[in-house]
């Protein structure tokens, strides 16, 4: 699970809104030449379900329902999220329902 900057501030003793005001508009650069804002390093919490979900289904064999998908996520990654969220952000990421898969 990615740092947030609520747990940021929470542990420097700062309100969050600080946290924010204080990154906001700066960046890093990498030994090869990027420039990284830092809010990319906290990450919001639907950013990194979606980006876990996006994992999950190309790394899972066979075709798993929302149901499936939603308890891979409690499984692998100890994420609780809803079936609703799970199709919300499926739909996101242009990945179609698993009646479609089967289909294709």
């Amino acid at each position: 699970m990615p740092f947030s900057q609520k747990e940021l501030a929470k542990k420097i003793g700062l309100a969050p809104s600080s946290v924010s005001r204080a990154i906001t508009g700066k960046s890093i650069g990498t030994p090869w030449g990027d420039e990284i804002p830092l809010k990319h390093f906290f990450p919001r919490p639907k950013r990194f379900r979606k980006e876990l979900l996006k994992q999950l289904l190309e790394t899972e064999e066979g075709l798993l329902s929302d149901e499936a998908i939603r308890a891979r996520l409690w499984q692998k990654f100890g994420v609780a999220i809803s079936r609703r969220s799970v199709a919300n952000l499926r739909r996101e990421l242009k990945i179609p329902a698993v009646r479609k898969r089967k289909q294709a």
